[in-house]
């Protein structure tokens, strides 16, 4: 009984952060193909000799695979999956997971900002 209220309250910050979250995911998915299109890029050898340390792609790598389990709700789309999303909404709405783990995965980003920039700068 103590739990629902609590559950309740968890609920409607879950739902009241998702579309923040879910605004800067689309932010995230850009940089995932920009981050893609930068990897090609770096493949070109007069990029690579002028550009000898490459190592900040793997740090993004990191931050694209934090915001592909925050956005896991988008691939819901039949029955089977729902069935395996329902459960871990309840959880991460129990917990606020959802808000923390972007949280803890966008604070990073702010950090690493120059190392962003250098990415799409080269």
């Amino acid at each position: 009984m103590f739990l629902i209220p609590i559950f309740s309250l968890n609920v409607f910050f879950h739902y009241k952060n998702k579309g923040n979250i879910n605004y800067y995911l689309n932010g995230v998915n850009q940089l995932s193909k920009s981050l893609k299109v930068s990897k090609k890029l770096a493949d070109n050898p007069e990029i690579k000799a002028h550009y000898k340390e490459l190592s900040f792609f793997k740090r993004i790598d990191l931050i694209k695979f934090k915001a592909e389990f925050i956005g896991f709700d988008r691939y819901t789309k039949n029955e089977y999956t729902f069935l395996l999303w329902f459960p871990i909404e309840l959880i991460k709405i129990q917990f606020n997971l959802e808000y923390i783990i972007f949280l803890a995965s966008s604070i990073p980003l702010l950090k690493k900002r120059r190392v962003l920039k250098k990415c799409f700068f080269l």
